[in-house]
C-alpha cells in the first residue's frame, strides 16, 4: 500500500465488522479517510482510529450525501454499508430499500457530478441461491442485485468505475455478529451447549484479513486505470478454494483446540430457503487468493 498513501476515501459500513478492519487498514496505510455514519451508529470497533477519521453523517436525506460530495472529491468510495435479513418482516421494508438500495444511488449521483468516479459496492452470495447464475435467498439478496443493475447504468451514463465484490461466510478476531466461528469459539470459551442443525450443509468461510486485502487489490484495480464502458462495471467475488459442512468445521475447530465441544447436532432445523451448497461459478477477483486458511484462521483466534 505505499503507493497508495495519502490517497482520500469515503467508507460506508465503517462501523461494522468487515467495514472496520478496512479502515483501521487504511488508517494505518497514511489514507484520508472519511466515514459515513448514522447519528446512531455504534463507533466502538473504531476506537483505536477515531482521532483519525472524519466523519460525516447520514440522516435519511439525499443532501446529507450531496453536501459531502459538495465539499470534497474522493479517490475511492467503497460502499460497505448493508440491512442483512435472512427472512425479512414488512417493518424491515423501509430499511432494506433505503440501505441498500437509496444510499448507493444517492453516493452514485453525487460523485457523478463532482468527480469522484471510482466505487466499490459489496455484493453477497446469498444472490446465488441453490447454486443458480441469479435466484435470490432473500428480499436483502434481491436489492443487493438490484442495486448491481442500478449502478450499471451509473457505469455506462456517467462513466464510474464500479467494482462489485461478492462476499461469502466471513470470520476473523472479535466478531460478534453471531456467525458460526465465533459461536464455536464462545463455545469453547465458555463451555456452554451449542444446539446446531445436523451440519451436513456446506458453507466458503474466507478470513476478514483476506477479505480486506481483496477490497484494496480492487481499488489498485480501480484508481489510476480508466477504462470505458462496459469495462468500468465488473463483478468479482472473494471465495476460498474449499466448501466444508458444518460438521467438518466442528471438527477442525475440536482437534486444533484440542477440546471437545458441547455441539449437539440435529437440535434446529434449517431454515425454508438456506444455502446447502455455496455457489462456486462467480469469477474470482484477479491477483487475489486467500492466504489464511480455515486451520490457519482457527489457530489465530485460539491465540
Amino acid at each position: 500500500m505505499n503507493n497508495f498513501n495519502k490517497k482520500k476515501t469515503l467508507i460506508t459500513g465503517a462501523s461494522g465488522y468487515i467495514g472496520s478492519f478496512l479502515t483501521k487498514d487504511l488508517v494505518d496505510s497514511g489514507w484520508d479517510v472519511h466515514i459515513l455514519v448514522r447519528p446512531s451508529s455504534n463507533l466502538n470497533l473504531l476506537n483505536s482510529v477515531t482521532g483519525k477519521i472524519t466523519l460525516h453523517y447520514f440522516t435519511g436525506k439525499q443532501s446529507d450525501i450531496t453536501e459531502i460530495f459538495c465539499k470534497h472529491i474522493f479517490d475511492i468510495v467503497f460502499h460497505l454499508a448493508s440491512s442483512i435479513s435472512a427472512k425479512h418482516s414488512s417493518s424491515q421494508l423501509n430499511e432494506l430499500i433505503n440501505c441498500n438500495i437509496q444510499l448507493p444511488i444517492y453516493i452514485a449521483e453525487a460523485m457523478a457530478g463532482n468527480g469522484s468516479y471510482n466505487f466499490i459496492n459489496t455484493s453477497t452470495h446469498w444472490q446465488h441461491f441453490a447454486r443458480a447464475e441469479y435466484r435470490p435467498l432473500s428480499l436483502y439478496a434481491a436489492t443487493k442485485k438490484s442495486i448491481e443493475d442500478l449502478l450499471y447504468f451509473y457505469a455506462d451514463d456517467k462513466g464510474i468505475n464500479i467494482i462489485n465484490l461478492t462476499l461469502y461466510d466471513t470470520y476473523g478476531p472479535g466478531d460478534i455478529r453471531g456467525k458460526l466461528i465465533s459461536h464455536l469459539h464462545k463455545s469453547y470459551i465458555n463451555k456452554t451447549k451449542l444446539l446446531m442443525s445436523e451440519g451436513y450443509q456446506k458453507v466458503n468461510l474466507v478470513h476478514v484479513l483476506d477479505v480486506v486485502r481483496g477490497y484494496i487489490i480492487a481499488c489498485k484495480r480501480l484508481i489510476g486505470h480508466s477504462r470505458k464502458f462496459p469495462d468500468n462495471f465488473e463483478i468479482f467475488h472473494l471465495r476460498s478454494r474449499n466448501n466444508y459442512t458444518i460438521r467438518d468445521i466442528v471438527a477442525l475447530f475440536e482437534e486444533i483446540s484440542g477440546t471437545r465441544l458441547n455441539v449437539v447436532f440435529g437440535e434446529r432445523a434449517l431454515r425454508k430457503r438456506e444455502i446447502l451448497n455455496p455457489y462456486s461459478e462467480g469469477k474470482i477477483l484477479p491477483d487475489w487468493s486467500p492466504k489464511i486458511t480455515l486451520r490457519e484462521g482457527i489457530k489465530m483466534l485460539l491465540k
